[in-house]
């Protein structure tokens, strides 16, 4: 009886230490204007395709229309990579879904993860009372903005 405690013990750890060493383990987000500084890209978009990545197995391209932009963002459409699953930190971005994205450069491309304070809209009124209004000249015109921030607030 003993060996079989024992043994089932030692099998639960084992599955405990594998299952912990594949899954995605972030520290709290910094705030939203230590994250605007640490990133190189930060803006509110709305998916409009995601796709697969022939360069690197696993990886995501998402495309987004921009909304608004504070850095790095100044186009109409923004790609930016992600992990395709969230257990590599891929965020699970959904095709349609409005977000604010923080994003950083690798490789000469914007990447993403479920690590930066990127969350859907509807999550994001911290973010967006601390931002301020937008600060690249791309995205929507001033008086929507404030419809916007008033429909993901609160």
């Amino acid at each position: 009886m003993r060996k079989t405690a024992l043994a089932c013990l030692v099998s639960a750890a084992i599955v405990a230490v594998a299952a912990q060493s594949h899954a995605c383990s972030c520290a709290h987000p910094d705030p939203p204007l230590e994250a605007l500084a640490a990133s190189d890209a930060v803006f509110t978009g709305r998916v409009v395709a995601i796709d697969g990545d022939e360069s690197y197995a696993y990886r995501l391209r998402v495309s987004f229309a921009v909304q608004a932009c504070w850095k790095g963002a100044e186009t109409s459409t923004v790609l930016v990579f992600t992990a395709d699953n969230d257990a590599a930190c891929g965020f699970p971005f959904l095709l349609g879904g409005e977000y604010i994205v923080y994003a950083s450069h690798a490789n000469d491309a914007l990447h993403t993860n479920l690590c930066t304070r990127t969350r859907p809209l509807a999550f994001a009124a911290e973010d967006l009372d601390a931002l301020g209004d937008p600060a690249c000249p791309v995205g929507v015109e001033p008086s929507t903005w404030s419809l916007m921030k008033l429909r993901y607030r609160d």
